[in-house]
This record gives C-alpha cells, sequence and structure tokens, in this order.
C-alpha cells in the first residue's frame, strides 16, 4: 500500500504541475500570420519529371491565395522543386520567385536542395566531392533558403541530420566507395552535411525583428537538437518535411506526433509545411491548432505568437536523464555491494 500510495502521489503532483502550467502560459506575444504551402505532388514524379516552371506555377498560385489571407510569412514543403534552383543555372526561375515576393512584401522561406561550388583546393571543406571533370570541388545539401523583399542576399540552411543510408551513407568519408553502392531513384544519397546550426531573421514591416530555425524532415525528431535553435534565438520553429514516401501507412502521423513534443519541450509555436501531409500548426502546450489532411493540394494560413523566453528543457536539455542514469548506476553499485557483503556474512555463518 505505501509503495501504491507513492506512486498515486507522483502522479498526482505531475498531474497538478502541468495544469499550473498550461492554466499560467504566458501572455501571446508579437502575432506573425504564417501561411504553409502544401503541393501534394507525387515524390517519385517530381524528381523524374523535373518541369520547375510547372511545379513553381503551382505554387506560387497557392501562395497568392495565401498572400489574400493575409500571410507575411509562406513555407514552402522539403525540396520543393527537385533542382539546385539557387545554382546560378536556373535565373528566370528565381526571377520569378523574386518577383512575387517583392510584389507581394512576404518573405518565403523553401526547402530547397542547395549546392556550393569551390574552384580552389584551399576553399573546400574535408568532405567536399570533386566534379566529374576534376574542374571544380562542391558540396551539396538538403536545406532551406528564405527570400526576403528587395534583398539579393539569400539566407540558408542545409540540414546536419541526415537519415542514414536514404540521404547519407554512414562513413562515407572514410569508406567512398560507399556512395556509389547506395543509391536510390530519388534525390541524392550523400548529401553534404551542413556545418552550423543557422537561425533564419528578418524584420517585419514595422522594424520588429523576427527569428525562427528550418528544421528539415527528419530533424524534427531530435530533442536536444532543436533546443540549439531555441537557445540561438529561434521565436518560433519551421518543419519542412516531405512524408509522401510514407504512402497510408502510419509514418505522416507519428512524424507529425515528434513536433508536438518539441512545441512542449520549448514552448514554441511550431510551424509544419509538408508536400503531401500533415501540414499543421501546433501552440506551445502541445495543441494542434490546425492541420491538412494527407496527400491534399491547398494552403493553411494561421496567426502564431513570438516567444522569446527559455523553458527549463530548453536551459538544460537533458540533465535530468543524465542525473538519473548516474543515480540508476550508483544504485546498482550500492545493491550489488550489500548483496555481496550479505553473502559474505552468511557464508561466515
Amino acid at each position: 500500500l505505501n509503495k501504491i500510495a507513492i506512486v498515486v502521489i507522483i502522479l498526482l503532483i505531475l498531474f497538478i504541475y502541468g495544469k499550473i502550467v498550461i492554466n499560467d502560459v504566458d501572455p501571446p506575444g508579437k502575432q506573425l500570420r504564417i501561411a504553409m504551402i502544401q503541393p501534394d505532388f507525387d515524390p517519385w514524379d517530381k524528381w523524374e519529371d523535373g518541369d520547375v516552371n510547372s511545379q513553381l506555377s503551382i505554387y506560387l498560385a497557392l501562395s497568392d491565395s495565401a498572400v489574400k489571407a493575409g500571410a507575411k510569412l509562406i513555407v514552402w514543403p522539403e525540396t520543393a522543386v527537385p533542382v539546385y534552383l539557387t545554382s546560378g543555372r536556373y535565373p528566370d526561375e528565381v526571377v520569378r520567385i523574386r518577383k512575387f515576393v517583392n510584389e507581394n512584401k512576404v518573405h518565403l522561406l523553401s526547402g530547397l536542395p542547395l549546392v556550393h561550388f569551390y574552384f580552389s583546393k584551399d576553399e573546400t571543406k574535408t568532405e567536399s566531392r570533386i566534379s566529374r571533370d576534376s574542374a571544380y570541388y562542391y558540396d551539396s545539401y538538403n536545406g532551406a533558403v528564405l527570400f526576403s523583399p528587395n534583398e539579393d542576399k539569400l539566407q540558408e540552411y542545409g540540414k546536419r541530420k541526415l537519415v542514414p543510408f536514404a540521404e547519407r551513407s554512414p562513413y562515407l568519408h572514410y569508406l567512398p566507395f560507399l556512395g556509389d553502392w547506395i543509391k536510390w531513384g530519388v534525390g541524392i544519397s550523400n548529401w553534404s552535411v551542413w556545418d552550423k546550426q543557422t537561425v533564419f531573421g528578418f524584420q517585419d514591416l514595422n522594424g520588429d525583428s523576427i527569428k525562427f530555425s528550418a528544421g528539415v524532415c527528419y530533424e524534427s525528431i531530435f530533442p536536444a537538437f532543436n533546443s540549439d535553435f531555441v537557445k540561438s534565438g529561434a521565436q518560433f520553429l519551421v518543419v519542412v518535411t516531405n512524408d509522401s514516401w510514407y504512402g497510408e501507412l502510419s509514418g505522416p502521423y507519428q512524424h507529425k506526433q515528434f513536433a508536438t513534443f518539441r512545441a512542449v519541450e520549448n514552448r514554441r509555436w511550431i510551424v509544419r509545411a509538408a508536400n503531401g501531409g500533415i501540414s499543421c500548426l501546433i501552440d506551445p502546450i502541445g495543441v494542434t491548432v490546425d492541420e491538412t489532411q494527407l496527400y491534399t493540394r491547398r494552403y493553411l494560413v494561421g496567426d502564431i505568437y513570438l516567444k522569446d523566453d527559455l523553458t527549463f528543457y530548453a536551459r538544460y536539455q537533458d540533465i535530468i536523464s543524465y542525473i538519473s542514469v548516474v543515480f540508476s548506476i550508483f544504485v546498482f553499485i550500492i545493491t550489488y555491494i550489500r548483496k555481496i557483503q550479505v553473502r559474505k556474512l552468511n557464508a561466515d555463518d
């Protein structure tokens, strides 16, 4: 009975604490109206087709409707178009996006493949690859780009947590032949790893600074990784993803639920834009305010609030887990020593 009572008391304390936190959520801060674009392209067809302009037309049409609904920041999903759009080889397509952004005075974040070229060995990074004709070196990333009105410079971020084998072969730097052995039909199976966590930022029409992260797909499952963005100043968290690979299985739902934990841990709004679903807005206590259905072509517009405070988890991350591990090891050692002592006493008797 005593053990049961202890368990009940602990659960009651957690329940009461949770209620207090939910009822004492900080008052809303500055509001920002955001749109998530869900184009619902078949991922296999998108990469094989490569018709960038027709895909852009769909994105821009949905984005135009979102602007009319008052959106100030528009988010396109992971690898929105299957080309290195900002590499200099698609100037007309980039002009289309810049024209839309400038005319509507909106900011546009898009998941995009990125490539950086180096024409000198001294400029390369540790894992930079060389072109087939040995004319240059390069790094390619599964990334995100922010287009801002009347700004020529693009803000970029490349994925740091890559899906093993699907996006990068493990130990590729030490075993480069794996990159040729392990390939699949879309995208790239050996993306480069971005060198730092990037927080995007811009100023709204009132001159207020707005900062956010843009985690790419799989990155949303890592707790401490996302809290590092918050510690670096992110006022809300964006997730750009695809999720159409899963078909009708449970994957899209499970992946979306990971974002709920990230919201609660950091007490931040989550903005999630997916190619085939689920695109959604999640509030700082983990409630899904609005979401799309799987495999539908639509846009979603909603209001979020910017937050600057840091939760206990954002500050200290997994310290409770580490303390628990140390405590468990300590208890194990003490228990083991006591058993040895008891056996010794029994032997003496």
